[in-house]
C-alpha cells in the first residue's frame, strides 16, 4: 500500500514553544490520519522532523510498503534524500532516527514543496502549539475534533500515545496508559518533569513495538520525547531475559525531554538559525525616479516611464552602495545574478547595477513587475478617486479587490511569492539583487516578516531604496535592512 506523507513543524521563537503536524492519506487524496503533536521548547528544524518521524511511524503501523513524503522543509527533504550532510550533532539523531524508519518501506521519496501546498500540515503545527497543555498528559498528542481527524484516524494516534512514556507519580518508572487513563492523571507531572527527577522513562518490557528491529542502532537524541526514544531506552535497560531491568541506567545514558532542555535544540546564532544553515540572501532595489514619481501618479506598465536624470543618477547611487557592501563582505562577498522586472525603470537601473557589480547574468521576470493598476494607470490618487470612488476605494481598503481592468494586492502577492519559493531552492549562500517596484518589493518583505495583505501602509519603499532579506532553507527567513536610502544623502 502506497501512503502519501504531508509533514510540517514549526517554533515560535526558534527555538521556542514548537509543534509538529502530518497528514497521511492514500494515493486518491483520501485522508488516513492527522497528526498534530506539541514537542515542547524546540527549533524549527527538530519540529519538522518530529513531523515527519510521526507520519514515517503511523505509515508503518498501518503497514505501507511505499511511502511518498511531501514538506516545505528543504533542508530536511535534501538530508532524507543524502544531498545535504548533517552537521548538527542533534539534527544527526534525529536524521537518524528517521532513516531508520524509512527501512521500514520498500520505497520512500522524498520532495520539497511551497509552503501553500503544505497548508494542513502547517495548521496541525499550529494547533498542537495553540492546545499545548491539554496535550501534556497524551505525550503532546492532540485529541483532534471529528472535522479534523480521518475517520478511523484517531486509533493510528492512539498507537503513538501508548508508545510516549507517562509517569506514575513518586516511582522512578513509566508505564503506558490508554487515552481514558490519561485523562484521569491530570495531577501528575508531564514525562518531562518525572525524567528529570528520575531517569530515563522506561516502558513495560511486555509491550511489544515497531521499533524494537533498529533502536539498538538508532540511539535518540538526548531531548528527544518520541516513541522511538522510550523504546530506545527501553532496549538499554532490558537485562536479556525479556524483563526490564530496576537498576538505575548510567548517567550518560539519561534523557531530558525536549520541552525542557536548551541544549536539546540547535546552536543558533542571533538570528536563531543554525550556524551551518547558509542563507540564500535578497537584495531588493526600487528603480530610480521617474517622472509618474515626481508627479504621484499610479505607475503600472500601462505607460511605462524610464528614469529621469535623477533617478539615473540614482541608480549609480545604488550600483555604488552594493558594491561597496559586497567589497567589505557585509552579509555576502559576491553577486550570484541580477533579476529584474521587464519594465523600462526597472530594466535601466538593473543595467546600471550589473555594469558596476560586473554581473554578467541579468535577467528578466514578469513575477517582478509592478502592480497591474488597470484604468487607474498613470492616473493621480485624486483622479482615480473621481474616475471610480467606488473601485478605488474598494481597491485602497481590501487587497483582495483589483483595479478595474487589472491586479490586486492578493495578485501581486501570489506571483511573488511562487517566484521567491524559486529563488529559495538555490544553492545556500547564493546572493540575488532584485529589481523591482514597490509593490512586489512590499510584496516580499511581508512575507518574510509574516505581515498580513493588510499591513502594506505600514511599508515605505523609495525610489532607489535598498533592502535586504535572508531565506534558510527551513523556511524562516531574516529581514535586515528595509528602505535604506543612507546611499542617497
Amino acid at each position: 500500500m502506497k501512503v502519501i506523507i504531508h509533514a510540517d513543524g514549526g517554533s515560535r521563537g526558534n527555538p521556542g514553544p514548537a509543534g509538529a503536524g502530518s497528514v497521511l492519506s492514500t494515493s486518491a487524496g483520501d485522508t488516513l490520519v492527522a497528526i498534530a503533536q506539541y514537542v515542547g521548547k524546540a527549533t524549527n528544524n527538530v519540529a519538522e522532523y518530529q513531523g515527519l518521524i510521526n507520519a514515517l511511524t503511523a505509515a508503518a503501523h498501518m503497514q505501507a510498503t511505499e511511502v511518498a513524503c511531501f514538506l516545505d522543509s528543504k533542508l530536511v527533504v535534501e538530508q532524507m534524500s543524502g544531498r545535504w550532510k548533517v552537521k548538527n550533532p542533534t539534527m544527526q539523531q534525529y536524521h537518524a532516527l528517521a532513516q531508520q524508519l524509512v527501512k521500514h518501506f520498500a520505497k520512500a521519496t522524498f520532495r520539497w514543496i511551497p509552503r501553500n501546498e503544505n497548508a494542513t500540515a502547517d495548521r496541525l503545527a499550529n494547533i498542537a502549539m495553540d492546545q499545548s497543555r491539554a496535550a501534556a498528559r497524551t505525550g503532546g498528542f492532540v485529541m483532534l475534533d471529528d472535522d479534523e481527524q480521518a475517520p478511523g484516524g484517531q486509533h493510528y494516534v492512539q498507537l503513538l500515545i501508548d508508545q510516549v512514556p507517562v509517569p506514575t507519580a513518586g516511582a522512578s518508572h513509566t508505564r503506558r496508559v490508554s487515552k481514558k487513563a490519561a485523562s484521569h492523571q491530570g495531577s501528575a507531572r508531564p514525562a518531562a518533569e518525572d525524567t528529570k527527577k528520575n531517569g530515563a522513562a522506561r516502558p513495560d518490557s511486555d509491550e511489544l513495538s515497531l521499533f524494537d528491529d533498529f533502536t539498538k542502532t538508532a540511539q535518540p537524541a538526548r531531548g528527544q520525547n518520541t516513541a522511538a526514544a522510550a523504546q530506545a531506552d527501553a532496549a538499554k535497560a532490558d537485562n536479556g531475559d525479556g524483563n526490564s531491568a530496576v537498576s538505575e541506567p548510567a548517567p550518560q545514558e539519561v534523557m531530558a525531554p525536549l520541552g525542557d532542555t536548551a541544549d536539546a535544540t540547535e546552536s543558533s546564532t542571533d538570528t536563531g538559525h543554525a550556524p551551518v544553515m547558509q542563507p540564500v540572501t535578497l537584495l531588493l532595489c526600487r528603480h530610480g525616479e521617474t517622472v509618474h514619481t515626481q508627479q504621484g501618479r499610479y505607475s503600472g506598465g500601462g505607460s511605462d516611464p524610464d528614469l529621469t536624470e535623477r533617478g539615473v543618477m540614482q541608480a549609480h547611487l545604488v550600483a555604488a552602495r552594493l558594491l561597496a557592501d559586497t567589497a567589505t563582505g557585509w552579509r555576502w562577498t559576491s553577486i550570484d545574478q541580477i533579476w529584474s522586472s521587464p519594465l523600462r525603470r526597472a530594466q535601466h537601473t538593473a543595467q546600471v547595477v550589473a555594469q558596476a557589480l560586473g554581473v554578467a547574468k541579468l535577467s528578466t521576470t514578469a513575477a517582478l513587475a509592478e502592480m497591474d493598476f488597470g484604468s487607474f494607470d498613470g492616473k493621480t490618487f485624486a483622479e482615480a478617486q473621481q474616475l471610480d470612488a467606488v473601485a478605488h476605494n474598494a481597491m485602497m481598503q481590501d487587497p483582495t479587490a483589483p483595479c478595474p481592468a487589472g491586479e490586486s494586492v492578493a495578485d501581486v502577492q501570489e506571483r511573488v511569492d511562487a517566484f521567491i519559493d524559486s529563488l529559495a531552492q538555490a544553492e545556500p549562500g547564493s546572493t540575488f539583487v532584485l529589481v523591482s517596484h514597490v509593490g512586489p518589493l512590499k510584496a516580499i518583505v511581508r512575507r518574510a516578516l509574516s505581515m498580513p495583505l493588510t499591513a502594506g501602509t505600514a511599508l515605505l519603499i523609495d525610489p532607489a531604496s535598498v533592502s535586504v532579506v535572508q531565506l534558510y532553507a527551513d523556511g524562516p527567513a531574516s529581514v535586515l535592512v528595509v528602505n535604506d536610502t543612507a546611499h542617497l544623502r
